[in-house]
């Protein structure tokens, strides 16, 4: 893509927009992730957007993420709605959740194991605002922070308040969409005169499901035997449909205790306690094939019992955070330390080829995997004004990360608890220290300078990995592995015109390997996917220019262009010489894949957004991102060069209104997400089959009546024309929910 239209574009639009300045007076939100200052929102270096709980009310907002996924240069991935355990948050063109950063109150949520947020669990009720910023931001906040930072921060009472939502939904003319949803909320809070303000809440939500998962067999069914859809897979081979796993259950549920005490006006004490937990199961599974009797077939050729049986797994949260924030002399100095403890997190698989699974139950081998975690982390941050014109932000972090895993037998699939055998072990420990400072420069009155710098040394520990199969089993101790690295950011914000704010930045950001990546090394089958106890960060550079506009009253315009070039990135590889295989897999009989540093890449692209106060009553707002990817070096695996990245869709772009008047309230939006590719090489071209990655535009509609000054009644229609695509799963499809919500 050429820079230059857009630069071009850019400056043109000062001459245009100066003159709508005098016609546009409003009060910005206010940002501090961006900059760990408090900025308008139109006045930081790079891209940013605020989410308020108002906005989120007039959506049907059911967890974290769907709160910003109308925001430009974010894709929440989800394949099966609210109940997909495999979501996750990408920024700005960067492939994959882990590699930016997600957070709550400050405390980050990206986990010990993989470097993921899980955001399964979490009440959107609880949420005060959320904000996004865009671009490489590990010169703040270290490893992780690629694509981009969210922050998502709770809400604190004002007064004596309780609140309650309780809702339910359904499929609307399908049975392709979660059934008999149920979603509840309640707190309970106060502020009192004495500084000290508590709130109490829980929320908790579950369903039916629907049949999400469906079952493949590249087989035909053999001669009498009926039932079998044929279709293909995503690379354009035979395959047929043969029946599903079933309803895939959800529940979920959250507690959550925050407190705080000002305890002078300088002083204030924060702390906070939250168990977020989720839970999923798959009922009624089902074959679709039948015998010339009419009656139920589970089994023909290579197709066995097992390839229907589905699995289930909980996942349990216990977060702990303190916070001190004070101010001495001129400067503030802000406290935070917490707990992120992972007690439960397991997960049972059956294997499709499996001769002793069947729908009575049966042995499962290595059907159960735990995999516990805990992250510590402390931080200390300062802001000093500097020369009364400057301010300077300084600080240092320190994380601890430790996660292990063990496999173990099923005697009975359908029983987590009937665990036999261990069959598999690993885990690691992973320490990172750093030191971050940024000025603030006030170069002239409507010219700021940001001139950041973050040190982080990652030390990665005690790694193992064991299997203790009778043939092929293996014994692996890994030597540690520590790596530096610097993390600058230079960013120039110039109010050119009352109405229009220019800004540019230029960054690198990594990523240190998780526990995941280095440690974790498992057997399937014929293959064993070791970890590589010698990873390096993966690493990024990143540049933008853009700019926040007012071009006429009541609009609101954000453009950016950005450009990112990626190193060591971390891909498999298949290791073929025999003393290799030794050292790395722990065996020379079964293949062997072993992650290794090998990509270079790019990616490239267009954010733009705009918001229009139409007047008291209508709002209107859009949003497109265009993302242009490329693999443009990579020894692990040469047929990626020159594709697309995975998961990153090309385009996406929305469009929606909000209106009120009086006590009636209503919000539709349409957004657009291009498909996506899940291989390497790109070879998933086909749509609308099993296991592909399909584009689709989704219809949401809200209407809301303020029964009282304390009830208020919705009802909500998601995918309102019923769009059918798979998104690896087959996706939601249409469907209702009604809430009634009050407040005394």
């Amino acid at each position: 893509m050429d820079r230059w239209p857009v630069f071009s574009a850019l400056a043109l639009s000062l001459i245009a927009f100066d003159a709508a300045a005098s016609d546009t007076a409003r009060l910005p939100d206010v940002v501090v992730t961006a900059t760990r200052t408090a900025k308008p929102v139109d006045e930081t270096p790079v891209a940013s957007f605020v989410v308020t709980a108002e906005d989120m009310e007039k959506r049907n907002i059911k967890t974290l993420d769907d709160a910003i996924n109308l925001i430009p240069g974010v894709f929440a991935r989800r394949g099966k709605g609210s109940m997909d355990v495999l979501s996750e948050i990408s920024l700005r063109g960067v492939p994959g959740g882990k590699r930016s950063l997600i957070m709550i109150d400050g405390l980050p949520l990206n986990d010990a194991y993989e470097n993921s947020a899980k955001l399964g669990g979490y009440a959107p009720e609880d949420v005060e605002r959320v904000e996004v910023a865009l671009g490489a931001g590990s010169s703040l906040y270290g490893s992780s922070a690629m694509g981009g930072v969210v922050n998502f921060t709770t809400r604190m009472p004002t007064r004596e308040e309780y609140r309650f939502k309780f809702g339910y939904g359904n499929g609307l003319g399908t049975d392709r969409a979660p059934g008999n949803v149920l979603r509840g909320y309640l707190s309970a809070g106060n502020a009192w005169d004495n500084g000290l303000s508590l709130i109490v809440s829980f929320s908790g939500t579950t369903t039916e499901g629907y049949a999400s998962d469906v079952v493949t067999s590249t087989t035909a069914p053999t001669s009498g035997i009926t039932g079998a859809i044929a279709t293909t897979t995503t690379s354009g081979a035979r395959t047929y449909i043969i029946g599903d796993r079933g309803d895939n259950g959800w529940n979920d549920q959250q507690i959550s205790l925050r407190g705080r005490l000002k305890v002078s006006d300088a002083t204030t004490l924060s702390a906070g306690y939250t168990k977020a937990s989720y839970r999923y199961d798959y009922q009624d599974y089902a074959t679709y094939l039948r015998n010339a009797a009419g009656a139920e077939v589970w089994s023909y050729g290579s197709v066995r019992e097992a390839s229907f049986l589905p699995g289930q797994g909980e996942y349990v949260r216990d977060i702990y955070r303190l916070g001190l924030e004070t101010r001495i002399g001129e400067s503030v100095l802000k406290l935070q330390g917490g707990v992120i403890d992972v007690g439960t997190n397991w997960y049972t698989t059956i294997s499709s080829t499996s001769t002793t699974a069947t729908r009575a139950g049966g042995a499962a081998a290595s059907g159960y995997a735990q995999t516990p975690s805990r992250t510590t982390q402390l931080e200390a941050a300062v802001n000093t004004p500097v020369f009364e014109r400057h301010l300077l932000t300084w600080g240092a972090t320190w994380r601890a990360e430790k996660a292990d895993t063990s496999e173990y037998d099923l005697a009975d699939w359908r029983a987590p608890g009937s665990r036999t055998r261990l069959a598999a072990d690993s885990g690691g420990r992973a320490n990172t220290t750093g030191a971050f400072a940024q000025l603030d420069l006030e170069v002239a009155t409507a010219l700021h300078a940001y001139v950041g710098m973050r040190y982080d040394r990652w030390k990665a520990r005690d790694g193992y990995a064991d299997n203790y199969a009778t043939s092929g089993g293996f014994n692996q101790r890994y030597a540690g592995k520590t790596a530096d690295a610097l993390s600058p950011r230079l960013g120039l914000v110039w109010q050119a015109t009352p109405a229009a704010t220019l800004r540019a930045s230029a960054g690198q950001a990594f990523r240190a390997p998780s526990i995941y990546d280095l440690y974790r090394t498992w057997k399937s089958s014929t293959t064993v996917y070791a970890g590589t106890p010698a990873l390096e960060p993966e690493t990024m550079t990143g540049y933008d220019i853009g700019g926040d506009f007012r071009p006429w009253p009541g609009a609101d315009l954000k453009l950016t262009y950005f450009h990112n070039d990626f190193k060591d990135m971390i891909y498999r590889r298949t290791v073929t010489d025999s003393a290799e295989k030794l050292s790395v897999c722990g065996t020379t009989t079964l293949a062997c894949q072993a992650w290794i540093n090998a990509g270079r890449a790019r990616s490239r692209g267009v954010e733009a957004s705009l918001r229009q106060v139409i007047n008291d009553n209508w709002a209107a707002f859009a949003s497109f991102t265009f993302n242009d990817t490329e693999v443009t070096d990579n020894a692990a695996s040469p047929t990626s060069e020159g594709k697309q990245f995975t998961q990153v869709p090309r385009r996406m772009a929305s469009l929606g209104a909000d209106w009120t008047r009086g006590d009636w309230s209503a919000s539709g939006s349409v957004r657009y997400v291009a498909r996506r590719y899940n291989t390497d090489a790109n070879s998933d071209v086909v749509d609308g089959v099993p296991s592909a990655y399909d584009r689709y535009v989704l219809v949401d509609a809200r209407l809301g009546y303020r029964i009282n000054r304390q009830f208020k009644a919705s009802v909500s229609i998601d995918n309102l024309t019923d769009r059918e695509y798979y998104a690896s799963y087959r996706a939601p499809g249409r469907s209702f929910f009604v809430e009634l919500a009050g407040e005394f």
